[in-house]
């Protein structure tokens, strides 16, 4: 490709039709593209620029990329966007990966597709959980049979791990820890059993297995971060979900599940030829663990919380039965359409109105179009708390501080840093320093 010919594509200008350009031309161009669609999904601690070339070097350096379905691939970086995580970084936030999938053709037939995924790693869900604005910390370890480890359940909740300084030996199990802004903690322990139950129930591990391939696949060779994620995973059944923690352990439900992600679209305006039909590879897909629903279910207590309450939530009727099993499972929930789900989101007057439609989305079939829905909550979200007016200056009771740290929230800002940068006391507002934070977090826009 001549230099006149990258040019134009750095500039959104084709040289040759679409069909015609190789899958690097065609990536490119359509980042670019898409460029101003990705900014506005992307919270403000994370530059477009950086994203697209961060992308652009995920699939420079993964040639494998590159043979999938290019609409794919820029869907999942639009997804990255969404989320806010860089994908395929030190970070370990989030992985741009390969998956060999069905899909249905226009005659009704199947074909494979190489099509991309977007596999969210544990570090990534913890970044996500903190979003909430509900949690203090969030934090998951492995246990080795060497290392001192204490635990207790009940009314007075004890956890005490002294990891061994030498040779710590074989791996027992697996904690995660959460601490709540309320001063509640919620806390989930697996078994090394626990974890290899969940790994054996993934399809993907099993046909890792069966191809001779499961020292490459991640629980493999990452069996430590698979399983600190598996056990996060079961905690955050249990917290107060941010809707970017949602979505993506929605993405990672269908993802373990060997289920096409159907990341084809940003706007669903990004539609490219089908590629030719492919045999399936023999290397199986790089699915992960299974979703939380349809691991096993470890009996006992729900995980308590000091000062805090954790309902466990109600079971599915995927869930296996604690006795026996000849209860008879309760009803599935009727399906949704696309359009009852859409019309739901969009006739939401407020967050908790938001997050009830948000909670219809998994009801909705076909399963492939929850992604895009996933897309319109959160593009909701901010043009609520963007419509909000502030509170009538005479209001008491931290009606102005509320409304100021919503606006932040939804700039992804950190609102003591502004009112520290302004040299505004939050803790004695008065209505000069409401109208500085305010003015400061409209020009933040």
């Amino acid at each position: 490709m001549t230099t006149t010919d990258i040019a134009s594509l750095r500039a959104g200008q084709p040289t040759k039709p679409l069909a015609e350009m190789s899958p690097k031309e065609q990536v490119g161009y359509l980042l670019q593209q898409k460029k101003a669609e990705i900014a506005k999904m992307i919270p403000r601690t994370l530059s477009v620029e950086r994203l697209l070339k961060v992308a652009q070097i995920a699939v420079t350096s993964a040639p494998a990329l590159l043979k999938c379905d290019v609409p794919s691939l820029i869907g999942a970086i639009g997804q990255c966007a969404m989320l806010g995580l860089e994908p395929n970084t030190v970070l370990g936030h989030a992985y741009l990966v390969p998956f060999n999938t069905k899909r249905r053709t226009p005659d009704g037939g199947e074909r494979w597709v190489n099509s991309v995924q977007v596999i969210v790693g544990y570090r990534g869900l913890i970044d996500l959980a903190r979003r909430s604005g509900q949690i203090v910390s969030i934090a998951a370890h492995e246990v080795c049979e060497r290392d001192r480890f204490v635990l207790a359940y009940g009314l007075d909740e004890q956890l005490i791990h002294e990891p061994a300084l030498d040779e710590r030996g074989e791996i027992i199990g697996f904690y995660a820890i959460a601490r709540l802004k309320d001063g509640g903690h919620a806390l989930e322990f697996m078994s090394r059993r626990d974890v290899e139950r969940t790994r054996d129930a993934s399809q993907g591990w099993q046909q890792a297995v069966k191809y001779g391939k499961g020292q490459s696949h991640p629980w493999g060779a990452h069996f430590v971060e698979m399983g600190r994620k598996t056990v996060i995973r079961r905690l955050a059944k249990y917290l107060p979900l941010s809707i970017e923690l949602a979505a993506a352990v929605h993405l990672d439900n269908q993802a373990a599940t060997d289920r096409d992600q159907r990341l084809d679209a940003i706007d669903g305006e990004l539609l490219l030829a089908a590629p030719a039909e492919e045999a399936p590879a023999e290397e199986a897909p790089a699915a992960e663990e299974p979703p939380a629903e349809e691991a096993p279910r470890r009996r006992g207590r729900p995980p308590g919380s000091k000062n805090r309450q954790a309902t466990t939530p109600p079971p599915t009727p995927n869930d296996e039965e604690e006795e026996g099993g000849d209860e008879t499972p309760p009803p599935r929930e009727p399906a949704l359409t696309y359009a009852e789900a859409r019309h739901a989101i969009e006739a939401a007057s407020g967050e908790e109105e938001l997050a009830m439609a948000a909670a219809l989305i998994d009801r909705v079939e076909p399963w492939h179009l929850r992604g895009e829905l996933l897309a319109a909550v959160q593009t909701m979200k901010a043009r609520l708390v963007a419509d909000q007016d502030p509170p009538a200056i005479n209001l008491v009771g931290g009606g102005e501080i509320t409304w100021l740290r919503q606006r932040a929230e939804a700039l992804d800002l950190d609102l003591e840093a502004v009112a520290a940068k302004h040299k505004v006391d939050i803790g004695a507002l008065t209505k000069s320093g409401f109208q500085t934070l305010k003015a400061a977090l409209g020009n933040a826009f």
